[in-house]
């Protein structure tokens, strides 16, 4: 040991002495339990401390606690000062404390306390003789959480003999752990640091199996991460991060050393699942005023099934059945010249809201299609055809001195020259006639009283068709019109989007819980 002075003395000094202490690591009561019953049996004058002049204590914590302990008023010292405190009172440690060596955490805590206090790696490196790797390496498991700590600290605990006193004492015989080993699980959250070090110090695993462990769950923790970052701004995140957790993925992380086909397949199908979910905008309010907060140029397919004003008060009543009205509300009754009027503000929010080379279908009646096309042109917008819904299953015929009512008529469009969106589906499946009943059965909404909610409920299967046609999965579909929704369960079945505006009170909760019910 390099000193200052040439050599130093045992002197019987009083404990008071002693002013400060240079803790080099945490007090171990067991061992001072120990050191105790030693003192008791063999004397003071075995166990000298060593201090510096001005009465700073820098070796020999352990035997100061048990000399105050027992209530020790005098002791023997050497007393001189080394050129630096701190490697002085490791060594002078490691020299006159073999009974408890220092083991990793002590440097490790020693290490840490010295870069708190202000000093670089370099300078502890320089000041301990050691390497600046190693000191890097110390000062990293400091990221270990502080019960994990703890419970590491605990394996070397000294453990006192049970039957003679003056065999030597043993200390963490067992203790598992070693710097290297614990390196391998700063990356892992404090939940998972405890949970490994919990099972080694317990001896419920070995070290191979922490190892692995400890890699797995770095794999499972940048896996999440991965997850986290692809599914950010869904509700879905903590669904996928449960299946992460189950450990599935590690070995595919691993390998791939990054997310490998089966988790970004699990990714995909969860995204796709939650868009389905949650790609459908329902809008409560009127449409003329509520159309102004869809975007210009950004909807890919209209499909709408607006008034037809076609309305009236005329109720047929027969005996032994139900009356037949045809009243539908008051959102069907127009003075005609108004209501043609309203065509040219249909056609030009349906050209501003459209996406160039988008396409739209329009349902009407007979007696307006010339004005609807003509309105549809006026806003430039191109007419591509008229289609005709046949329906198999008209309602009963009323009058009987003139031709059933057993279609309605659609009118197709598109903005732009050439490139709209058109799936051909073959010879056979590309009339402009479709023929298909009415809504009926499950699929025919009703009120509290079992009756017909919305008169003109128009059927999914003539729904999907259009959209099938003239869209591709996560296209956005407007129904401005939406009625009780049958546009957006369509719309949602195949994987499109949806904006939809309603402006019946009954109708719109209807569509509303239509859509939470999938």
């Amino acid at each position: 040991m390099n000193t200052t002075t040439t050599e130093s003395s045992v002197q019987e000094l009083p404990l008071a002495f002693i002013r400060q202490r240079h803790l080099v690591r945490a007090i171990n009561f067991s061992y001072v339990d120990q050191l105790v019953r030693s003192i008791k049996r063999v004397g003071v004058k075995a166990f000298p401390l060593a201090v510096t002049p001005d009465g700073t204590l820098f070796g020999g914590n352990h035997r100061f606690e048990a000399f105050s302990r027992i209530g020790v008023e005098k002791c023997w010292v050497h007393v001189y000062q080394p050129e630096s405190i701190d490697r002085e009172a490791v060594e002078l440690n490691e020299a006159s404390e073999q009974s408890l060596p220092m083991n990793f955490t002590d440097h490790a805590e020693m290490v840490w306390r010295k870069v708190k206090a202000g000093q670089t790696q370099q300078q502890v490196a320089v000041e301990l003789g050691w390497t600046r790797e190693r000191v890097r390496d110390y000062a990293a498991l400091q990221k270990i959480a502080s019960e994990a700590w703890s419970l590491i600290g605990a394996t070397f605990q000294f453990v006192a003999p049970s039957t003679d006193e003056q065999s030597a004492p043993m200390f963490g015989a067992a203790a598992p752990f070693t710097e290297g080993l614990l390196r391998s699980i700063i990356p892992l959250t404090p939940d998972q640091q405890l949970e490994l070090v919990s099972e080694l110090a317990s001896g419920k695993i070995q070290k191979s199996r922490f190892t692995k462990l400890a890699k797995d769950y770095r794999a499972r923790n940048d896996a999440s991460t991965w997850v986290r970052q692809q599914l950010a701004g869904t509700s879905m995140v903590d669904r996928c991060l449960a299946e992460v957790a189950k450990g599935i993925y590690d070995a595919e992380w691993q390998a791939n050393q990054g997310p490998g086909q089966k988790l970004k397949q699990l990714v995909d199908t969860i995204r796709e699942e939650w868009e389905r979910k949650n790609s459908v905008t329902l809008i409560h309010g009127d449409f003329y005023e509520r159309v102004r907060d869809v975007g210009d140029d950004s909807v890919d397919l209209i499909l709408t099934d607006p008034p037809y004003n076609v309305a009236n008060e005329r109720v047929f009543k027969f005996e032994g059945r139900s009356d037949i009205s045809q009243d539908f509300g008051e959102w069907d009754k127009f003075d005609p010249e108004v209501f043609i009027a309203l065509f040219d503000t249909w056609a030009k929010e349906f050209h501003r809201i459209l996406a160039e080379n988008g396409s739209g279908y329009v349902f009407t009646s007979d007696r307006y299609i010339s004005h609807l096309r003509e309105a549809l042109e006026r806003a430039g917008l191109t007419f591509r055809a008229t289609l005709v819904w046949h329906k198999t299953n008209p309602g009963t015929q009323v009058v009987k001195t003139n031709f059933k009512s057993a279609v309605e008529y659609i009118l197709f469009f598109t903005k732009g020259g050439t490139g709209h969106t058109f799936n051909w589906q073959g010879e056979n499946e590309m009339h402009n006639f479709i023929e298909t009943p009415i809504c009926g059965g499950s699929e025919r909404l009703v009120d509290a009283k079992k009756e017909t909610l919305h008169p003109t409920q128009k059927p999914l299967s003539v729904l999907k068709h259009l959209l099938e046609v003239s869209s591709h999965p996560g296209d956005l579909c407007f129904d401005g019109f939406m009625g009780v929704g049958s546009t957006a369960r369509a719309a949602r079945d195949m994987g499109r989007k949806f904006i939809g505006i309603e402006q019946d009170a009954a109708f719109f909760e209807a569509a509303q819980r239509r859509m939470s019910d999938v």
